[in-house]
């Protein structure tokens, strides 16, 4: 495919951004602006930072600084690729389970799935952009969604990052400075100079017992659920699953499919086409004690579940009013 003449990623004249701050797990739902991804709490610190989305010349740029652990994973665009860029990850950074060190570079083709694991001090960008375009910045087509085996050059990494950080402490970026098309040029110049779009090494033996357990229980989530089945489904000892889970996701597995079950109840609670109620949604996944349910929902969510469906109800009247 030959390159097209010209720059696909002129400047523009101003980079306007607006920032949101994360208040709560339901908020990372729009990590990629457009997405909805499935958002899911993980063990450490609670969910804090911000989001940050601008628009340049057609295409989307979203950003986020992670100030707790954290999952989001489902499809970014079914229409548009995307490209991502690791800018910081102070504690640790996971793209689809594997170690994403600072300055990755990866592409999304349209309909794939991905999953990312943020802990404090994670940044990030994106940009969301039609996939002709892209391909016509590469001079070749993109077959498919991949990691880049080398990172970005450390320059544009450390000038893109100072810029993003701007952004998400509430400051103006630096004049002259602008994001989209820096990061979109950053990315056309790091393919041409190495076309490497594969990731460096295979899983890891840990990744892939993960990777296993968690499409076990994706499928059978709202069924019964014990450690053999998982073991079973993953072919490893008991011991090797807790310690996988242990290395990659921070959690236990026990805990792990709790925290699932506790996020599937609150996506219920907070339907707002359906009316569910407290005892038949913690039933309905797999948590009979109601209780104890309620407890560890308060853990996690810092309320009640009685208080997420008196919130909703409130929501729905004033939907209905205004």
């Amino acid at each position: 495919m030959k390159k097209l003449s010209g720059d696909p990623f002129p400047d523009a004249k101003a980079d306007h951004w607006q920032r949101f701050p994360l208040q709560d797990i339901e908020g990372l739902r729009n990590a990629v602006l457009g997405a909805d991804l499935d958002a899911v709490q993980m063990a450490g610190r609670k969910i804090g930072g911000s989001l940050a989305f601008s628009t340049y010349d057609g295409v989307i740029l979203s950003s986020g600084f992670i100030a707790g652990n954290a999952m989001a994973r489902g499809v970014l665009s079914d229409a548009a690729v995307t490209v991502g860029i690791v800018l910081s990850q102070v504690g640790g950074f996971r793209v689809c389970l594997r170690q994403a060190p600072e300055g990755t570079v990866g592409i999304l083709l349209p309909g794939c799935e991905v999953d990312v694991l943020c802990a404090p001090g994670s940044m990030y960008v994106t940009a969301t952009l039609d996939l002709r375009r892209l391909e016509d910045g590469l001079g070749r087509r993109c077959l498919q969604s991949a990691v880049h085996s080398k990172p970005l050059a450390q320059e544009k990494l450390n000038e893109l990052r100072e810029a993003l950080l701007r952004v998400h402490l509430g400051e103006e970026t630096e004049a002259g400075v602008h994001i989209g098309s820096t990061m979109l040029r950053a990315v056309i110049s790091h393919y041409a100079n190495d076309r490497g779009t594969t990731t460096a090494s295979r899983p890891s033996s840990y990744e892939t017992i993960v990777r296993l357990a968690q499409q076990y229980i994706d499928r059978h989530l709202a069924s019964p659920i014990s450690i053999t089945d998982i073991t079973t489904a993953c072919g490893s000892s008991r011991r090797t699953l807790y310690r996988a889970f242990l290395e990659v996701l921070g959690d236990t597995p026990n805990h792990y499919l709790r925290r699932l079950r506790l996020h599937r109840i609150r996506r219920d609670l907070m339907a707002v086409d359906q009316l569910a109620t407290i005892s038949a949604s913690a039933k309905k996944w797999g948590i009979a004690e109601h209780g104890r349910m309620s407890g560890w929902y308060q853990e996690l969510f810092g309320e009640k579940p009685s208080a997420t469906v008196a919130a909703q109800s409130l929501r729905a009247i004033s939907r209905a009013w205004f």
